[in-house]
C-alpha cells in the first residue's frame, strides 16, 4: 500500500507537469489556467470530502489549509514574477528546495530519531540533482529567458526574491507534512480548504488583470490539472504518516522532474544536455537510497 501511494503520487505529479507543458505550448495564459485549476480543484475536492465523510470542521484543518493556500498563491505569483525578471533555473531551484522544510520538520520533530546514512545521503543526492537539473535547461534558448529583464533587478533584490520564494515553498510543503501527520485521514477536506483559500486570494487579482474568458486551451488543462492535483495530494497526504515526509517529498518533487526530461525528449523533441543527464543519475541514486531507507 505504501509503495502504491508513493507511485500514484509520482505519476500524478508527472502528469501535472505534462499537462502544464501542453498548456504552455498551446498558448494558454498561465494566470488563466491556474485560475481554472484552483476552481476545479475546489469543486472536485469539496463534494468528494463530503461523500467520504471527511469533516470540514476543525481548527487544525482550517489553520493549516489556510496557511498552505496563502503560501501557494503567493509563491505562484512570486514565481511568475521571477520567471519574467530572471533566468528560470534559480527560480525553479528555489521552489524545489522547499522540500528541505518537511524533511527537517519530520526528522527533528514529527518523527524524531537518528537519521540513517542512507537517508542523509539520499536527500543530499536528490537536492544536488535538483540543483543541477534546475540550472541545466533542456533547450538552449531557455537559458536566455528573462535575461534582459533580469538586468533591471539588483543582485540584492534578485537574491531576496529567490529567498522569499524558498520560504513560501517551504512553508507550503512543511505545513502539508504537519497537517498530514497530526490530522491524518482528511486528504480531500485539506485539499478543499487550501484550494478554496488560494482561489479566493487569486480571484480578485486575476479579474483585475484581465477579463474572464473561457478558452479551450486554458479550460481543459485547468480541469485535468484539477483532477490530478486533488488525487496527487490525497496520495501524498495518506503516504506521509505511513512513510514519512522525509521520504515522500523528495520522491514527489524529484521523480517528476527526472521523468519529464525523458518525456520532453521523446514527446516534445527537447534536447537532454550532459549536465541534465548527470542530474538524472544522481537523482535516481538518491531515490534508490531513500527507498532503502524507507
Amino acid at each position: 500500500m505504501n509503495a502504491f501511494l508513493l507511485a500514484a503520487g509520482v505519476i500524478g505529479a508527472t502528469g501535472f507537469w505534462i499537462v502544464n507543458r501542453w498548456a504552455e505550448r498551446s498558448g494558454a495564459r498561465t494566470e488563466a489556467y491556474r485560475f481554472w485549476l484552483l476552481l476545479f480543484s475546489t469543486l472536485f475536492s469539496g463534494p468528494l470530502a463530503y461523500h467520504f465523510g471527511q469533516s470540514l470542521q476543525g481548527s487544525l484543518l482550517w489553520t493549516c489549509g489556510s496557511i498552505v493556500g496563502l503560501a501557494f498563491s503567493a509563491s505562484l505569483a512570486l514565481m511568475m514574477f521571477g520567471l519574467k525578471m530572471g533566468p528560470s533555473g534559480p527560480v525553479v531551484a528555489s521552489n524545489n528546495m522547499g522540500l528541505l522544510w518537511p524533511v527537517l520538520i519530520s526528522v527533528l520533530w514529527l518523527n524524531p530519531g537518528r537519521p540513517t546514512a542512507a537517508l542523509i545521503t539520499g536527500i543530499v543526492l536528490v537536492c544536488a540533482a535538483l540543483l543541477i537539473l534546475s540550472f541545466s535547461p533542456v533547450e538552449k534558448d531557455e537559458q536566455q529567458e528573462g535575461s534582459a529583464d533580469h538586468a533591471r533587478l539588483s543582485a540584492g533584490k534578485w537574491a531576496a526574491t529567490l529567498f522569499l520564494l524558498w520560504i513560501l515553498a517551504g512553508i507550503s510543503m512543511g505545513t502539508q507534512s504537519i497537517a498530514a501527520t497530526m490530522a491524518p485521514g482528511l486528504p480531500l477536506a485539506f485539499s478543499f480548504v487550501l484550494n478554496l483559500v488560494a482561489l479566493c486570494t487569486v480571484l480578485p487579482f486575476f479579474l483585475l488583470r484581465q477579463p474572464l474568458q473561457i478558452r479551450r486551451c486554458e479550460l481543459l488543462p485547468g480541469i485535468v490539472q484539477g483532477v490530478l492535483q486533488v488525487s496527487t495530494m490525497a496520495c501524498v497526504f495518506l503516504a506521509i504518516p505511513r512513510i514519512g515526509a522525509e521520504i515522500v517529498f523528495p520522491f514527489v518533487v524529484a521523480s517528476p522532474i527526472i521523468l519529464m526530461l525523458f518525456v520532453g525528449h521523446f514527446v516534445f523533441h527537447e534536447r537532454i544536455t550532459r549536465p541534465a543527464l548527470a542530474g538524472c543519475v544522481l537523482g535516481t541514486l538518491g531515490l534508490v537510497l531513500l527507498a532503502r531507507a524507507g
